[in-house]
């Protein structure tokens, strides 16, 4: 938010609306009182991640996969990375 001081002030908006509305500071039960900082946390999440994290999937059938045979009953994992900063989708980091 230091590179990005338009994001830091609509923060700062999304906080001063819930405050004037609820009269005092939201806490965690109310993070729909706070839709751009939930938004920008989702954000952060997906952008660096806490942990490294790919769920084990099993191939129902034996596949193909750009060239490379995957047997039926083998473990694969999505490169979760490439997958949450895929620039088609997400545009530029």
């Amino acid at each position: 938010m230091v590179q990005n001081l338009d994001v830091q002030t609509r923060a700062q908006k999304d906080v001063d609306e819930a405050v004037s509305r609820l009269g005092r500071l939201p806490d965690s039960r109310e993070h729909r009182a706070l839709p751009y900082i939930q938004a920008l946390v989702w954000e952060v999440l997906r952008w660096r991640p806490v942990a490294p994290v790919a769920v084990p999937h099993f191939a129902a059938e034996d596949d193909v996969y750009n060239g490379y045979r995957i047997p039926a009953g083998s473990t694969v994992f999505a490169n979760s990375w490439a997958v949450l900063h895929d620039e088609t989708v997400y545009g530029l980091n």
